[in-house]
Parts: C-alpha cells; structure tokens; sequence
C-alpha cells in the first residue's frame, strides 16, 4: 500500500513539474521572441529554432544516461 501512494505521489511531481516548466517555457519563448521582434521580423523561427537546438545536448544526455534503452523509439520511425 505504501509503494503504490509513493507511486501516485512521483507521478503527481513528475505532472506538476513538467505541466510548470511548459508554462514557463511558453511565457519565456513568447516574450524573448516580442522583445526580438523589435531587431527582426523572423523572430518567432528564430526563437524556435534555438529552442529546439539547446535541447539536443539534454535529448542525448538524457538518452545515454536512462535506465533502460529508449532507442527503440527512434527505431519505430525509421523504418
């Protein structure tokens, strides 16, 4: 009884901190890309783009490092 309230409390956590970093991720992208508007008119690809490639070093850190393989994953969609 005690693992599965352990279980439900992780996965709340886990819910809550992902759901808080999109919401800061979000406001954060639309400001930076307002306040760069103002230097050039592609700002939104822009903030995109280099949103998307500071990600890359985490995706691969995260996937090296993770318990069990997830390269199943990229597998399914090459095929």
């Amino acid at each position: 009884m005690i693992l599965l309230y352990c279980m439900v409390s992780i996965s709340l956590v886990f819910g809550v901190v992902v759901a808080a970093a999109g919401l800061v991720g979000t406001v954060a992208g639309s400001l930076t890309a307002t306040r760069l508007r103002l230097f050039t008119t592609d700002a939104d690809p822009l903030v995109c783009a280099f949103s998307m490639l500071a990600t890359v070093p985490f995706l691969f850190v995260a996937t090296v490092f993770s318990a069990t393989s997830v390269l199943w994953v990229s597998s399914a969609y090459l095929r």
